[in-house]
């Protein structure tokens, strides 16, 4: 049973999304480009919370995409500090799941 509470990696933004316009923005940044596989967007959860998360998937695509369409003008450096200020936010909250809690279930601000 211990194997359920195992540390296991998992991308806070989803590497589904790996190719929206917004990621792909700050891929760019000039000094510090953003990278999917960057330490700043993983977090170790317990592999009992680490189970299949598409709502929380579609809610990620959803932030990124509210991004994308008020802000069609941001510059690289300002689609990275924007995704490194919702990765704060979410990790703050996946953080935050009770004993057992899903990632799935995992809703922000």
């Amino acid at each position: 049973m211990g194997w359920l509470f195992f540390p296991i990696a998992n991308p806070i933004l989803p590497l589904e999304h790996a190719n929206h316009p917004v990621i792909q923005k700050a891929a760019k940044a000039k000094d510090n480009p953003f990278h999917m596989n960057e330490f700043n967007n993983g977090i170790a959860v317990p592999s009992l919370q680490n189970t299949n998360h598409p709502a929380y998937n579609q809610r990620v695509f959803a932030v990124l995409e509210n991004y994308n369409l008020t802000n069609p003008n941001a510059t690289p450096e300002q689609a990275y500090l924007f995704l490194n200020q919702e990765i704060a936010k979410i990790r703050s909250k996946i953080e935050l799941l009770p004993p057992g809690g899903k990632i799935n279930d995992v809703i922000w601000k």
